[in-house]
This record gives structure tokens, sequence and C-alpha cells, in this order.
């Protein structure tokens, strides 16, 4: 897979090298939630920018 700043996707997905379609699905989905601007309102400033800049990143 391509590079994101130095890392291949499976670095950024945090998934094996010989993972599944479905699981890299899974893994994207999991982070994003994780992620997502949307559910981090309620925290500071700099938590909320890092979580939007991860999401970007995916």
């Amino acid at each position: 897979m391509d590079l994101v700043e130095g890392k291949s996707l499976y670095e950024v997905l945090r998934v094996n090298r010989n993972a599944t379609r479905e699981e890299i699905k899974n893994a994207y989905w999991e982070l994003i939630k994780f992620y997502a601007p949307d559910l981090n309102m309620g925290k500071p400033e700099r938590v909320r920018l890092q979580c939007e800049e991860k999401a970007k990143e995916l």
C-alpha cells in the first residue's frame, strides 16, 4: 500500500500486512469512530485538533 507521511497504510490502520479486507475495513471504522471530531467536541482544543488531524490521515 502507499505511504502516508513515511508510514504504510497498514501501520496507519494498525493491522498486519496479511490482514483480510474485512479486518482492514473494521480497523478503519474503529479508528475513525475513535478520532471523529464530532465525537470529541467536549475535549480540550488541543485534543480535538489532534483527533481532527488523525481523522484526515485515515
